[in-house]
């Protein structure tokens, strides 16, 4: 599968940089789709349906890859590139954005503090918990509690919610599945409630009501003990599109954030799926999970990535594209 080198739209020919025809007509029905009203999720889902390749074998179209199409500048003639659009256009897509965006800046101080997913540490996998103090220049930071550790991490409030922000927008809803199944052990509340039925069916007069009660008292623990995948990925869905704000959809939709010492992060989904930032090179950033935090070295900047930390039971990891 080869890397995309030139922004969509664009290919080389006899070393000079050129409009790609096929190209250029899915862009232009982008964005005449996004100014028409269409929501970037709409878009996206459109073209994965229509299976139209990103590049050569990638049709993988999420809310991330359209924002960073209509943020190019080099569409509408900059930087030796030839226009496909005009400057007129790009700037009503800025305005549409604009007015659409409900992660604006200004309430993303308060939504930390409604940020009820756990952050944890890149290197041994505890907690982290934000501080503050207006003596620095950055003046939030998040620590690890785990006093072996300690890992400090400067961040502002702006940059990770904006981050985690980018990373849900890369989800769509063909992209989210379900985790491997997993044989189901009784608890012993249910081990408990079958001998006692069982016992009773032994009995040579039988209380059907008691009995009755007994059966569907055992039938609903162990509804109630089953995995509650389908519904999960069904609520995630669900959320994809959702207006609210950032920390109240973090909540709905994440089990754990995993913070890191380059300012990035990883968001792991209610299905136990990683959503990880795609690497520098514009390769899909699938790292397998090996040996977890035991093996990480003092170094953890440049090590954490290649020991992540073990990924929840059943997960699996949903690549983030540009």
């Amino acid at each position: 599968m080869k890397n995309r080198t030139l922004p969509y739209g664009y290919c080389c020919k006899d070393g000079v940089i050129v409009i790609e025809p096929q190209e250029s007509k899915v862009l232009k029905r982008i964005f005449a789709a996004y100014l028409d009203g269409s929501s970037m999720l709409t878009i996206a889902e459109q073209l994965n349906r229509a299976k139209i390749e990103y590049r050569d074998g990638v049709t993988g179209w999420n809310k991330g890859r359209l924002k960073h199409l209509i943020d190019n500048t080099k569409y509408f003639g900059t930087e030796g590139y030839p226009p496909i659009i005009d400057q007129a256009t790009y700037e009503k897509m800025q305005k549409t954005k604009h007015w659409r965006n409900t992660q604006k800046n200004t309430g993303k101080a308060q939504d930390i503090f409604r940020l009820t997913v756990p952050v944890r540490c890149p290197g041994c996998g505890n907690r982290m918990r934000r501080r503050h103090d207006s003596r620095c220049k950055c003046q939030e930071r998040w620590t690890c509690e785990n006093t072996a550790c300690r890992l400090r991490i400067e961040i502002s409030d702006t940059e990770l919610l904006t981050a985690l922000a980018d990373l849900l927008g890369t989800i769509t809803a063909d992209s989210i599945t379900l985790p491997a199944e997993t044989p189901y052990e009784p608890s012993t509340e249910v081990i408990r409630l079958n001998n006692e039925i069982s016992r009773m069916l032994d009995m040579v007069e039988i209380d059907k009501a008691v009995l009755r009660s007994k059966m569907t008292e055992c039938l609903r623990q162990k509804y109630k003990e089953l995995g509650n995948e389908c519904c999960a990925v069904q609520r995630l869905k669900a959320e994809l599109d959702s207006t609210a704000d950032i920390a109240e959809r973090l909540n709905r939709t994440v089990s754990e954030i995993r913070l890191y010492t380059d300012k990035t992060a990883d968001i792991i989904l209610l299905n136990g799926q990683i959503i990880r930032k795609e690497s520098d090179n514009g390769t899909d950033c699938c790292i397998p999970v090996e040996s977890g935090a035991d093996n990480r070295t003092d170094n953890i900047g440049q090590r954490e990535r290649e020991n992540p930390l073990p990924c929840p039971a059943g997960g699996g990891i949903l690549p983030r594209f540009h």
